[in-house]
């Protein structure tokens, strides 16, 4: 999702770069401008939102890996993975760094 919203901001923002750089008659303030302004806005704060969701579920993924090592599991049912081999398997992965 973060890799979607960062994709449509560049998108975005080269429309907008390549709209300040018109000349002459073709530079144009109109409302497809304005609202793509506006679209950038929030595609970054909602960008920044989500960065921010990810570093607590980082954060949570953490706590309950070092947990883990405390806690005794069974295996599952029908040739399953322990809850312990499902757990260590988390990869934390942030794919904005």
């Amino acid at each position: 999702m973060i890799l979607d919203v960062r994709n449509s901001l560049q998108a975005s923002e080269e429309c907008l770069l390549q709209r300040e750089r018109r000349n002459g008659i073709e530079l144009v303030r109109d409302n497809v401008e304005r609202n793509l302004s506006k679209e950038v806005l929030r595609m970054r704060s909602s960008l920044e939102t989500l960065r921010k969701m990810l570093d607590k579920v980082n954060v949570q993924i953490k706590c309950v890996i070092a947990y883990l090592p405390t806690r005794s599991f069974r295996a599952l049912p029908d040739n399953s993975k322990s809850h312990k081999q499902i757990w260590i398997k988390f990869i934390i992965y942030d794919p904005v760094a």
